[in-house]
């Protein structure tokens, strides 16, 4: 299990729950700290933007212009 907790600043949002023992006149914390394991954890990428260049003059359409030679390919990796 990986803790979501690093810094002891984490902890100050962190839920907690309380008990109190009147005959002992003893108070107890009880701080709920986030597990999660490995095959759980979410892989986040950072989107990089590249900087484009688009003549308007040339096609003022948002779509680009496409002629018969040219191929427009969108793809994925896993």
């Amino acid at each position: 299990m990986v803790s979501f907790v690093n810094y002891a600043s984490d902890l100050f949002q962190v839920e907690v729950s309380h008990l109190y023992d009147p005959k002992m006149l003893q108070f107890t914390l009880i701080v709920h700290i986030p597990l999660v394991s490995n095959a759980n954890l979410l892989k986040l990428y950072e989107f990089l933007p590249l900087p484009i260049h688009f003549n308007f003059s040339a096609n003022v359409l948002i779509t680009p212009d496409v002629r018969q030679n040219n191929f427009l390919v969108i793809g994925h990796s896993w």
